[in-house]
């Protein structure tokens, strides 16, 4: 994992906190793809 990528992720965490869990668990996983992880 690089730094950008945690920064992302927490990023996303915090905007979406009291969104939609769902939502951000999706996304996580879209930046996963994209790190090829």
């Amino acid at each position: 994992m690089n730094h950008k990528f945690l920064q992302k992720a927490i990023y996303l965490k915090r905007s979406f906190n009291k969104s939609n869990n769902l939502f951000i668990k999706e996304k996580l996983k879209q930046l996963l793809n994209d790190q090829g992880l």
